[in-house]
């Protein structure tokens, strides 16, 4: 489930994806991966208890350095689910440029995260916002969890 928007700085380039698990559109969920286990200790490691919440989509994206991307491109605009009970967070796999950037309802740039490995930001999957491609790295790994908060 996306919403996407493109805007004038939106340049939609391609990336390396790879699904751990995917609840979307399913009846039951399903673990993509053998590194399922591994990756959701991300979670117990910022105290999130993995019994109170229920996940929907958790995938690894690596974006490289393009030519031609500029300082204000970024990825198109998007939403990861439009239920407020729905969760994000994006952990930052490696240290990089290209940041997480955060919109209002008229496309403005509100707030914007810089990656720093290790690290991640939490939000309303219903935020609109999009990743930038490094343009001082050569790539930029980040893991999103999306899950639904049962309490």
């Amino acid at each position: 489930m996306q919403d996407i928007i493109k805007r004038k700085n939106t340049l939609d380039t391609p990336q390396f994806t790879h699904v751990f698990f995917s609840d979307h559109e399913q009846e039951n969920k399903r673990i993509n991966s053998t590194y399922y286990y591994e990756v959701i200790n991300i979670l117990k490691d910022i105290d999130i208890s993995l019994d109170k919440i229920k996940f929907f989509k958790i995938k690894a994206n690596l974006n490289l350095n393009i030519n031609g991307y500029k300082k204000n491109n970024h990825q198109p605009v998007h939403l990861d689910n439009y239920n407020k009970n729905y969760r994000s967070f994006v952990y930052y796999v490696n240290d990089s440029d290209g940041d997480t950037l955060f919109f209002d309802n008229n496309q403005n740039i509100t707030d914007r995260f810089s990656p720093k490995k290790g690290t991640g930001i939490l939000f309303n999957s219903n935020i609109r916002h999009a990743g930038q491609n490094p343009i001082n790295h050569y790539t930029r790994a980040v893991i999103n969890f999306v899950w639904e908060d049962l309490c």
